[in-house]
């Protein structure tokens, strides 16, 4: 009402504006008191009121929900987890207000299906409860995190290849299983990486395996542990093929068809062995490079269980004329 010239303004600096109540809305009604003039010309006016209405919103208070989490478990290849309460605390709240967190709908999830320690997990369906929950808003959870332990598994079916003896303990796995994991993950046994022995290094069949240092491989491997990094299996050590040559001996003409060889092989180094056999010539008469029948052959000595030989042989010499 001043005149449009006039030095004229509100001194809001004591005035207050009171809603006509503290709960959230729309255009809720402000009661101001305490109006005051300022300016130039203020003495030149009176106001007819020292107080005034006009209306605003009261919007809900963001709260944050911390002191849910998840209970630990071990990996199953899901995401899923079950909701531990802890201490539900809610950070932004009005000391005094009757405001709590229900839970009974809430659901929790790890954010991938990995093991790992400490993992974040996403909390969901929390909502607010009490007298004074339709003045705030849950727009945040920061939940506790949990552990996915690895999940132990064991080996089955292990399998060691057979092999020809050669004079030593080793053994190569070849194939194995797994019980325990879970469908469609990608997990095997590392077979590079254990280490496979006889128990001694003689030929035999369905001889004990020892096995070592198994390891797992593949995409999943990081989400099992193996119960034991050992195992047992069985395979068969196999008679080493001895190969046999024989060197004729020369002579002179005797009469008869008898004669000597040298014999060489190619057996493990150090390994005991002898070889028995008969020797002679296919006829009696003196010429060069005459062909002589190795027959009777047989191996003895310690380490002859682990040889195989052929029974019989052959070579050649020449007998001289004889000079009389």
């Amino acid at each position: 009402g001043g005149l449009g010239s006039d030095d004229l303004s509100f001194d809001l600096a004591g005035a207050q504006a009171v809603f006509a109540s503290k709960l959230v809305g729309i255009d809720n009604p402000v009661s101001i008191i305490g109006l005051k003039l300022a300016g130039a010309d203020a003495g030149n006016y009176a106001l007819a009121s020292s107080g005034g209405q006009t209306t605003a919103s009261i919007s809900p208070r963001p709260l944050t929900l911390t002191g849910v989490g998840a209970a630990d478990r071990v990996y199953d290849g899901s995401t899923s987890a079950t909701l531990v309460a802890g201490s539900p605390t809610l950070q932004g709240l009005i000391t005094g207000d009757a405001v709590s967190v229900d839970l009974s709908q809430a659901t929790a999830r790890f954010l991938d299906r990995h093991a790992g320690v400490a993992k974040p997990v996403s909390v969901s369906g929390a909502t607010l409860a009490g007298g004074d929950a339709g003045n705030y808003e849950l727009t945040q959870t920061v939940p506790a995190g949990a552990t996915i332990s690895p999940r132990t598994i064991s080996t089955a079916a292990l399998v060691v290849d057979d092999r020809v003896y050669d004079g030593s303990t080793r053994a190569t796995l070849s194939g194995g299983s797994l019980q325990g994991t879970i469908a469609g993950d990608t997990v095997a046994l590392d077979l590079a990486a254990g280490e496979a022995r006889f128990a001694d290094r003689n030929v035999g069949t369905g001889k004990p395996v020892s096995l070592t240092g198994l390891k797992l491989t593949g995409a999943d491997a990081g989400n099992y542990a193996l119960a034991s990094p050992s195992g047992q299996a069985t395979a068969s050590i196999l008679a080493r093929p001895l190969q046999l040559q024989f060197l004729g001996l020369d002579k002179v003409y005797d009469g008869s068809t008898a004669a000597q060889v040298d014999p060489t092989d190619d057996r493990v180094p150090g390994d005991q062995l002898t070889i028995d056999y008969t020797a002679a010539f296919v006829d009696r008469h003196a010429g060069a490079a005459r062909p002589i029948r190795v027959d009777a052959i047989a191996l003895r000595g310690a380490d002859a269980a682990n040889y195989s030989a052929p029974s019989t042989g052959s070579a050649s010499a020449t007998i001289a004329v004889r000079t009389t």
